[in-house]
């Protein structure tokens, strides 16, 4: 669906976005990943989509990291299983933010739709970096959470604080901030017994006489595992296990 004009008067057709160069964990900053064009493109690739999406111009500029999280985040984990990398992206937004977000997109800005909104925003985003990174040869795999409880709320926190890159903010000071965490997702080997719903296969899933059940990379859901299960029970599988997981 092609947004509609953003009116001049809009809180959002003036955002401002502010830039900080965070550094990488020891572990992930010789990853072949940061080498890429789109690593490198990272910011810009957020920028555009996000003004694409808004309709709303957009514009990049340097800000201190801050350890706050708005009220409201969605993260998106990006896995790669052949390259044993996770790619974060958390989208947080104060509750006037949300609203105004809402109004763009859904046309309704209560606090339920621009929750919605976030929501949709966040799969935008990490859909168009998953494309992008898709063209070098990285196949991401990806899902959604929210801060549906203190738990995850708390691991977006420590995230938010580890790795802010980009933030956006509109002229009357609502803010939507964007968080990228990158980091090595070694593959373990489980029993299939004990294979869990948003694992990442690491290696072809077969079955006893050897016939493809699921492909390397693929993010299991509950339903798959059901499945498999009984091809499965008695071996070893190779899975990485994401950031959200």
């Amino acid at each position: 669906m092609k947004p509609a004009p953003v009116a001049e008067s809009s809180r959002l057709s003036d955002f401002e976005t502010r830039s900080s160069a965070a550094t990488l964990p020891p572990a992930t900053a010789s990853h072949a990943i940061t080498q890429l064009t789109s690593w490198a493109g990272l910011q810009e690739a957020t920028r555009a989509v996000v003004a694409e999406t808004l309709n709303a111009p957009v514009v990049l500029a340097l800000a201190p990291t801050s350890s706050a999280l708005p009220a409201y985040a969605v993260a998106c984990s990006l896995t790669d299983a052949e390259h044993q990398v996770e790619l974060t992206v958390v989208l947080a937004a104060a509750n006037p933010a949300a609203r105004e977000i809402g109004r763009l997109m859904l046309e309704d800005s209560t606090l339920a739709h621009g929750q919605a909104a976030m929501g949709e925003l966040s799969n935008i985003v990490a859909g168009r970096l998953q494309t992008n990174f898709a063209g070098e040869g990285y196949a991401f795999t990806m899902s959604i959470y929210g801060d549906t409880d203190d738990a995850k709320r708390e691991r977006l926190r420590r995230l938010a604080s580890a790795f802010a890159s980009v933030a956006l903010t509109a002229g009357d000071g609502a803010a939507l901030d964007a968080y990228f965490f990158l980091r090595p997702n070694a593959a373990v080997e489980i029993s299939g017994a004990d294979l869990f719903d948003g694992a990442v296969l690491a290696e072809d899933l077969v079955s006893d006489r050897n016939a493809l059940l699921v492909r390397t990379g693929t993010r299991l859901t509950s339903s798959a595992i059901e499945q498999v299960r009984d091809h499965v029970q008695r071996k070893r599988v190779k899975v990485c296990t994401p950031h959200s997981d």
